[in-house]
């Protein structure tokens, strides 16, 4: 009998942290499901010059000059095209649609990625001081918690999440000039993402934060020349020259694949692929610490200086993390399946049940 062949996708940069995620899963389900599947695995690329379609991925944000490596393939030949971040939802919302009719089968994303162009709950991932480390993402994310979480993806969009990973661990505050303390980010021009946007622009702090889809391309490439700019990002995306580490959120992704290629599955494949996931999750956490602690041994000699908060200045941090909650939690943008749910037909409209989801998600990972 032939294999099944499946498409895997790497959608981001640095390729190896997903590219080894996809091999270990692929891995993982030979050793459950001896000869049944044949995995290719596939950058953007090779996926478009050898498929020819979806042409929005070529579509990538321009790079925050200095500060941060680019998000998708630098070529020399000019495949990818850098856009406005608006621009990009049209390429995410073609890959999730793509994950959704079959053409590709597996792909590994971000979930502030899923959050913002996706499913909006998936947001809740990226508050700043939701885990208080490592272990707590553990038993939130591979219990109940998770499961739930995953299960509203699914019935949401057609999407299946198989699984919490992550390539990066806690976000950092980076820069090209030297921010000894979190109060000296007063009057610093800072990209975030959307969730935390508020909390650094919170009275205590007064950073002049905005998040990453209000710029366009010149923002991002006249960025990093003001004299105190800075970016939210994490060790291994990181280019520039100086660290604070605050350590306020986590940097998570989340294996994907569609419905439709599950509907086709033995049950005991579907649970071969649920089984991987789980493995692979844990394997990569365990190699996103140790990239980590290679990062901080190597700092110095790479011309990084990284300098640790103080517990006053992470009280100052997470005491101004209420304000990004409020606005996660605002039904403003609630998402169509959520105004559904909720019994009110319009998005945009403000409603007590979707505000208390929201919140009461949060409220169970904290408590994890």
């Amino acid at each position: 009998m032939e294999p099944i062949k499946l498409k895997w996708l790497i959608a981001h940069q640095p390729q190896y942290l997903f590219v080894r995620t996809a091999k270990a899963f692929r891995d993982e389900l030979e050793k459950r499901c001896p000869g049944e599947f044949d995995i290719e695995i596939l950058d953007m690329k090779t996926y478009i010059a050898k498929y020819n379609e979806i042409p929005e991925l070529n579509n990538k944000p321009a790079s925050m000059e200095g500060l941060e490596k680019d998000w998708e393939s630098k070529d020399s030949d000019n495949t990818f095209t850098p856009v406005a971040v608006q621009e990009i939802d049209k390429k995410w919302k073609s890959l999730f649609t793509a994950i959704k009719d079959g053409r590709i089968d597996i792909s590994q994303t971000q979930a502030t990625v899923i959050g913002s162009f996706l499913f909006k709950p998936f947001e809740t991932l990226d508050l700043p001081f939701l885990f208080k480390d490592h272990d707590h993402v553990t038993r939130a994310l591979d219990g109940s918690i998770g499961e739930n979480l995953r299960g509203m993806l699914e019935t949401a969009t057609g999407v299946k999440s198989l699984g919490f990973t992550y390539s990066g661990g806690f976000r950092i505050v980076g820069s090209n000039h030297d921010i000894a303390s979190v109060l000296e980010l007063k009057d610093t021009t800072m990209q975030t993402v959307p969730t935390t946007t508020a909390m650094f622009n919170s009275p205590d702090i007064k950073a002049k934060a905005f998040p990453r889809k209000a710029l366009d391309v010149q923002e991002m490439k006249d960025f990093a020349k003001g004299v105190k700019s800075a970016i939210e990002t994490t060790y291994l995306r990181f280019k520039g020259t100086h660290i604070l580490k605050t350590n306020h959120s986590m940097f998570l992704t989340s294996i994907l694949a569609g419905s439709k290629l599950f509907d086709k599955l033995t049950l005991e494949q579907q649970e071969a692929f649920k089984e991987s996931a789980y493995a692979v999750s844990k394997i990569e956490r365990k190699w996103s610490l140790e990239d980590c602690e290679k990062y901080e041994r190597d700092a110095v000699a790479n011309g990084v200086q990284i300098r640790e908060i103080t517990q006053e200045e992470t009280d100052i941090l997470a005491n101004n993390a209420h304000r990004s909650y409020e606005q996660f939690y605002s039904t403003t943008f609630a998402t169509r399946q959520e105004a559904e749910d909720a019994n009110f037909v319009h998005q945009g409209e403000q409603s007590v049940d979707v505000y208390n989801k929201r919140k009461n998600l949060v409220e169970q990972i904290q408590a994890a």
